[in-house]
């Protein structure tokens, strides 16, 4: 397959938006890669995970169950011969909350399957993006704290975030080795936020494919605001939520406190004024832009010259 656009990512960079508003079978541009007509691609976590939803052994292609998979889903598209075939899933930059350790990885196998696609990566500013980041963790059951989050190092068993997964230059320099330099589109997030209509027409320009879509949708928002006051102080009542990897599979978590501690949250959630949410989110972007001062300058510097795009006019230096 050569008409295809593998988007891999990162995470909190406007993917929910591109995978059903553009990427989706309604637009006459693209056909996604999915079962459905939209969202994340179901034949991307077979580039992660097996059939048993178990992690991929590392030296595995899954090639034959990836081929399998993309055969059933070609079967049932139509206007194959028109679209520009777009396989979307941010987890394919590795997840945030593990490092993106498998990366490098999951690179291989996709350049396996389809050696000839273009591979779109979207970033977003390393400040914004750890503090979008650490509120989605929160979301999905984390409980550290801001500084515990960010100042945790490796043990040696399993991976959380590390600050070395948002230094760019690594992956892109990666995906350019793998594809060519001109087969790889690197966009930044605040483009996408300052001028939607700059960002489709880049990505136009690399797919050589003229991008039809409603300039209207470009409003359409589909992640809400987060509560930021509720989730950081009663991040406690993750461990009666839910229980995953981001609360070491939590014990208290069961059919019985789960609603409640849900039910808590509303409640609460109805009572803190617009204002504390302010505050909580000022003191995470001090936090965080103190740690996160001069980390990454030389290094997107160095991105910004690869990809023949001044980086610092959207605030990486």
């Amino acid at each position: 397959m050569e008409n295809i656009l593998i988007h891999i990512g990162y995470h909190k960079t406007g993917t929910t938006w591109l995978q059903n508003e553009l990427f989706v079978s309604k637009n006459e541009t693209f056909q996604p890669l999915c079962v459905n007509g939209s969202g994340e691609s179901s034949l991307a976590r077979h580039f992660v995970f097996d059939e048993t939803h178990n992690l991929l052994n590392p030296f595995d292609s899954n090639e034959k169950t990836i081929r399998r998979e993309l055969k059933t889903i070609l079967k049932a598209k139509q206007n194959r011969e028109k679209a520009f075939f777009v396989m979307s899933h941010e987890r394919l930059s590795g997840n945030p909350h593990s490092s993106g350790f498998d990366s490098s990885v999951i690179a291989r196998r996709i350049k396996n399957v389809f050696p000839k696609g273009k591979i779109l990566i979207v970033l977003r500013e390393q400040k914004s993006f750890v503090v979008s980041n650490y509120f989605q963790y929160l979301s999905a059951g984390g409980t550290h704290g801001i500084y515990k989050y960010l100042n945790l190092t490796y043990d040696g068993k399993r991976p959380d975030f590390s600050p070395n997964h948002i230094d760019y230059y690594p992956l892109v320099s990666r995906y350019q080795e793998l594809f060519g330099a001109e087969n790889v589109l690197v966009l930044p997030y605040e483009l996408f936020v300052e001028d939607g209509l700059a960002f489709l027409e880049k990505l136009s320009s690399f797919i050589g494919k003229k991008i039809e879509l409603d300039e209207r949708r470009l409003n359409v928002v589909w992640n809400k605001k987060t509560r930021f006051f509720l989730n950081y102080y009663f991040r406690f009542l993750n461990f009666f939520k839910t229980s995953s990897s981001l609360n070491n599979y939590s014990f208290l978590a069961n059919d019985v406190t789960s609603p409640i501690a849900l039910f808590l949250s509303e409640l609460f959630a109805i009572m803190i004024p617009d204002f504390l949410n302010k505050r909580l989110l000022e003191k995470v972007n001090s936090v965080t832009y103190n740690w996160a001062a001069g980390r990454y300058v030389e290094s997107n510097k160095k991105l910004s010259e690869i990809i023949n795009l001044d980086l610092g006019k959207f605030g990486y230096y």
